[in-house]
């Protein structure tokens, strides 16, 4: 075969793979020597923690997949032959046969939440103390961060998130008081030793389990006793808030009577909330952030036990657990496993970058099941004053299931810059390559002056890196207010190179950047075969103004045939030229070459 004729084939080959991604399961199971836990990856056992006397027992607490790639997991271990101070707790990392933190000295320490962040471990949890109280307990790095409890109070720290160092736990206070008075528990929040917020309502319990910071805010969820009826709850508190002047919101709760909320994650617009009806069912609540506030129901499910398990996102969706069965769901649909484990409590999902190189031509529309965004990467710079958690991420913007790549507003009090990172993609040495995409700003007024552009590296990718290529800037006179408008950019300059595009995200608490229909597209400009041919196509695809025909031999009719076969637009071609279509409706269209008879089908946006 002809070396042109396998860069023919090379060229019209796209590679077609998903980021790999690793599914780890944690179970707690009840063994003839007493509870036990194991750690499954893919479905194959990797960690089993037990011991032969039954007055031991060993808890699975928490497990989170870190940014440095590892999985890092809590175990919990009790003497119950013993008092109620015979607990201990280590950090350990999946893959390890020891623990790589013990607790510090001390018995009756139970940590129950686990966070990463910069190559720090911290725990959240308590431990009980001799004089019979409980004790807030944070450690970093298996040493004692804090410690709180006020006097006359419990405390319990539960869940946790860090973000640029500050550590926010939230848990419950509980007190007497007094004659004549009754006990009570409430909702509290810490960030680092100091509390900055509670739920305090007299004669009204609540509890808080887990705490995620999104944009500003912190979302704590758990449960409250209302009118004597245990429900669900999630509340809002402002990161900087001050305990003096700022007390927590109840922004939603749980239709079902005698249930709670135990754990929570987020993804670029929604929390969600795992929540259970005691004995009845097990399911997941969405906390919708953009363009509304809205809590509401997201799915439920069945469980052998109807009780909380464990919730994650990531680019594939929501994955939950449930205490029971040989099961997890993703995205409220269930996948079975290839074992039966007496009870899901956890799961973590690590995703590692993608080795696989895309030829040409390269194109990701973002919709579901049509997308390789799984290969795509985001990185976040440290370029903020205040707290943030928006990134980039794939949503259904316009609320019309078409999918796009979008950073919102990136703030609350700061500023953030963002990547996102296509996978590898090869341009073919005799092809002269041209990136399309389709874009659009909401709160374009408030957009930065560096806050949209476009960089390409050749190497593998490093924040910071690349050579710029285009900059909303230099187009700004030609965007208007959340509309979408074309653009390319000529790429020939990396014929025979292996690229990498980089969209750059730059916010100053306002504007978001939607991105979409990403496509690399070459011109074959090699010298052909008597009788060799390219295979027709048309970019962009989408399209609205203007389309780019590849593939036709010298010049040649090509005719536009709409979906009732009707010839709406004929014109005569060489290959590369571009055709004006901004006369066509919106629709689905095929362009026909006389010649070749070869058709290709497009869309008009």
């Amino acid at each position: 075969m002809e070396k042109s004729l396998l860069l023919l084939l090379a060229a019209l080959m796209t590679a077609v793979g998903t980021m790999a991604q690793d599914i780890y399961l944690g179970t707690l199971e009840n063994a003839s020597t007493g509870y036990e836990y194991k750690i499954y990856k893919n479905g194959t056992e990797i960690d089993h923690r037990w011991n032969s006397n039954p007055d031991y027992n060993y808890y699975l607490e928490d497990m989170i997949a870190a940014e440095d790639g590892n999985v890092y997991y809590l175990n919990h271990f009790q003497n119950t032959s013993g008092t109620e101070m015979n607990h201990w707790t280590d950090v350990r990392k999946v893959g390890e046969s020891s623990a790589i933190y013990n607790c510090p000295t001390g018995e009756g320490i139970v940590l129950t939440g686990l966070a990463y962040e910069n190559g720090d471990i911290y725990a959240s949890g308590s431990f009980h103390s001799t004089d019979g109280r409980d004790y807030g307990y944070i450690t970093k790095n298996g040493e004692v961060f804090y410690q709180n409890s006020e006097n006359g109070y419990d405390c319990k720290m539960m869940g946790i998130t860090v973000v640029n160092g500050d550590v926010f736990t939230c848990g419950g206070e509980a007190a007497n008081e007094g004659s004549g008075g009754e006990d009570y528990s409430y909702v509290t929040v810490w960030k680092n030793d100091v509390e900055i917020g509670n739920a305090y309502v007299y004669g009204q319990y609540s509890y808080g389990y887990d705490i995620t910071l999104y944009n500003g805010y912190l979302y704590i969820c758990g449960k409250v006793k209302q009118n004597g009826v245990w429900k669900g709850a999630l509340w809002q508190l402002s990161a900087d808030a001050d305990y003096s002047t700022n007390n927590m919101t109840l922004i939603g709760t749980v239709s079902d009577n005698e249930s709670e909320c135990k754990h929570l994650c987020q993804d670029a617009s929604n929390i969600y909330v795992s929540y259970m009806v005691y004995g009845e069912e097990t399911g997941v609540y969405k906390f919708t952030i953009y363009p509304e506030y809205y809590f509401s129901k997201y799915f439920t499910y069945s469980a052998p036990s109807a009780s909380w398990g464990n919730i994650v996102a990531n680019n594939h969706g929501v994955y939950t657990t449930a205490n029971g069965g040989g099961i997890y769901w993703l995205n409220g649909q269930e996948v079975s496993v290839s074992y039966t484990p007496k009870s899901i409590r956890k799961i973590a999902v690590a995703c590692k970058s993608s080795e696989t190189v895309y030829d040409l031509p390269f194109e990701d529309h973002f919709e579901n099941g049509e997308t390789y965004w799984d290969d795509w990467y985001t990185y976040d710079y440290n370029t903020q004053n205040g707290y943030y958690t928006a990134y980039w991420d794939r949503i259904d913007y316009s609320g019309d299931d078409d999918y796009a790549a979008w950073h919102r507003w990136g703030c609350s009090n700061g500023n953030q810059g963002a990547d996102l990172v296509s996978p590898k993609i090869r341009i073919p040495a005799d092809y002269n390559a041209t990136l399309s995409f389709f874009t659009k700003v909401w709160d374009l007024q408030s957009m930065p002056a560096h806050g949209s552009r476009i960089y390409i590296t050749t190497e593998d990718y490093e924040p910071f890196a690349g050579s710029e290529i285009w900059d909303m800037n230099d187009h700004i006179d030609d965007m208007s207010e959340d509309s979408w408008k074309h653009f390319s950019v000529d790429l020939t300059e990396y014929k025979g190179q292996t690229i990498q595009l980089i969209f750059y995200y730059y916010g100053e608490c306002a504007h978001a950047w939607i991105v979409d229909d990403v496509e690399i597209y070459g011109v074959y400009d090699g010298v052909k075969e008597e009788g060799e041919s390219v295979a027709l196509s048309v970019m962009p695809n989408p399209a609205n103004d203007v389309i780019r025909v590849n593939g036709v031999n010298g010049t040649e009719e090509v005719n536009i045939v709409n979906t009732l076969g009707q010839v709406v637009k004929t014109a005569r071609l060489s290959d590369g030229e571009s055709l004006n279509i901004s006369d066509l409706s919106a629709g689905v269209y095929m362009l026909r070459s006389e010649n070749s008879a070869q058709v290709v089908k497009f869309t008009v946006k």
